[in-house]
C-alpha cells in the first residue's frame, strides 16, 4: 500500500486560480500604495 501523504497532488485549475488570486492581490497593493 502507498502512504497517502507522498501521493498528494495539486490538479491545474487549483494552481491557476492561486495564480490569478495571486495576481490581483499584487494589484490592489500597488493601487494602494500608489494612492497619494
Amino acid at each position: 500500500m502507498e502512504n497517502p501523504k507522498t501521493t498528494i497532488r495539486i490538479d491545474n485549475s487549483q494552481l491557476d486560480r492561486a495564480k490569478n488570486l495571486q495576481k490581483e492581490y499584487n494589484k490592489k497593493i500597488k493601487d494602494i500604495l500608489n494612492m497619494d
